[in-house]
């Protein structure tokens, strides 16, 4: 069978609840295009943006940047706080908490890890630029950026999340 390691476990907790993977995965990739359009717009965009005109919305290139990072930060959130009861139960009978924390950000790491190559599979059939060429800078900053909003909100999370315990009642015995 082989040794039980974080994302074997997060892997098996992600078939577990397969539809709502597949639909984090989706939205994950749609966000993950977005965010990789988003910085390659700002590699593009050659005129310094005025903050006070109106017309900053319409040709904003900073503004799909930061909606898809705000949508991938959302799902990051949910997904963790769909895990309370197990990171509860993880607590509750004596797991450690920075197991915890590792199990849940390796699964948020398989589930945007999937939706960025299908992001990045995206682009290859529906590239958003269309004479300027791509960068492979463009791919790897979108990818730092995914993994930083990642670990970075969803080992946080996870964090307030250990010191809750859910079942604290239930021990005593009320």
């Amino acid at each position: 069978m082989g040794k039980l390691t974080y994302f074997r476990f997060a892997y098996s907790i992600v078939k577990r609840d397969i539809t709502i993977s597949i639909l984090h995965i989706g939205f994950s990739a749609l966000f993950c295009f977005f965010l990789i359009f988003g910085i390659f717009l700002l590699r593009m965009d050659k005129t310094p943006s005025n903050s006070s005109s109106i017309e900053l919305f319409r040709n904003y290139p900073q503004l799909v940047l930061l909606l898809s990072s705000a949508g991938l930060a959302f799902m990051t959130i949910t997904r963790t706080l769909l895990r309370t009861s197990d990171a509860g139960i993880m607590m509750a009978v004596g797991g450690n908490r920075i197991g915890t924390i590792r199990l849940l950000v390796a699964e948020l790491w398989i589930l945007h890890g999937i939706g960025f190559s299908l992001s990045m599979l995206a682009t290859v059939f529906f590239p958003p630029w269309v004479a300027e060429g791509s960068s492979l800078f463009d791919y790897g900053k979108a990818f730092f950026i995914c993994i930083f909003l990642i670990s970075g909100i969803g080992s946080g999370l996870s964090l307030i999340l250990t010191f809750l315990d859910p079942y604290r009642s239930i021990r005593r015995g009320k």
